[in-house]
């Protein structure tokens, strides 16, 4: 990139421009939220409420927040999984074994302590996912539907790449087979299967 290029970047995106893009791009995620959520419909015996009142500007701006930090709670991870013996299987019990390395795009419950995947919580996160960005959250529910293993369990808690493994004790570290969580990303497919038109189609993104 020449001067030529970094001098129009800059100026693009520096001062009152930057500031304007900022107003700009807030304003138009402001309205898709209203949008998506219904949060401005007019329903039956009036507008949507919350403890009896109407949604304000204070109601909005936490549902804005709230919705901002799912979003940016996202994360990207690659590594492997520590699977711990069957219990009472051998004596003395094998070592853990760790599984081949892989992929999983998730949403994360708190990003400063619990920097891994949890499939429970994200059955539950896509809720919300799903209806900002449908194929978003389809990629999520895809990675952990990756994880799944021959006999169909998947590790409740993904613990995948040192930073991940950094915030867990190491007892536990390894997954248990006994251990399960609900399959709450069932619900996500629920979700896509009632929007499905007869004859076939699918939710749009």
């Amino acid at each position: 990139v020449g001067d030529e290029e970094c001098g129009a970047l800059l100026a693009r995106w520096s001062g009152g421009a930057l500031s304007a893009e900022i107003r700009s791009r807030t304003d138009a995620f402001h309205a898709r939220l209203a949008s998506t959520f219904g949060l401005d419909e007019q329903r039956e015996g009036g507008a949507l409420r919350l403890g009896g009142s109407p949604l304000g500007e204070r109601e909005k701006g936490f549902a804005a927040a709230a919705l901002a930090a799912q979003l940016g709670s996202l994360g990207f991870f690659y590594g492997k999984t520590v699977v711990a013996p069957p219990p009472g299987s051998f004596s003395p019990p094998p070592p853990p074994q760790e599984t081949e390395a892989a992929p999983l795009f998730a949403v994360v419950p708190s990003r400063p302590f619990f920097p891994r995947g949890f499939l429970w919580d994200d059955g539950f996160h896509s809720l919300v996912v799903g209806e900002w960005d449908g194929p978003l959250a389809d990629d999520i529910a895809a990675h952990w539907l990756g994880l799944m293993h021959e006999d169909g369990w998947i590790p409740r808690e993904q613990i995948l790449g040192a930073e991940a493994a950094a915030r867990v004790p190491a007892e536990f570290l390894p997954q248990r087979r006994l251990h399960a969580n609900p399959p709450t990303l069932v619900l996500r497919l629920q979700r896509l299967l009632d929007r499905l038109p007869d004859g076939g189609g699918g939710e749009g993104g």
